[in-house]
């Protein structure tokens, strides 16, 4: 399965709100085919990254899409598939 990593800008977000959805991402991810691997945050630069386990980018995309509106501000993925 291919590893994706996306980078959220979060400028306004908060530490323990970046918590709070990342656990939101854990109980979707099963209804999704997704595994969310690790997740940080650079709360001065306003920077949130998720590396996650998809079958697509679209899969990832439409899990970020039923969670609250800090997912919105999804920039980019990248698969990390090695072949």
């Amino acid at each position: 399965m291919p590893t994706y990593m996306d980078v959220h800008n979060l400028q306004e977000a908060t530490a323990l709100q970046v918590e709070q959805h990342h656990a939101a991402d854990l109980a979707e991810q099963g209804n999704y085919g997704v595994t969310f691997l690790k997740y940080w945050f650079n709360e001065s630069q306003g920077k949130g990254f998720c590396l996650v386990d998809a079958p697509s980018a679209e899969a990832v995309q439409l899990l970020y899409t039923c969670l609250p509106a800090v997912r919105t501000s999804l920039m980019w993925r990248q698969s990390m598939q090695t072949k």
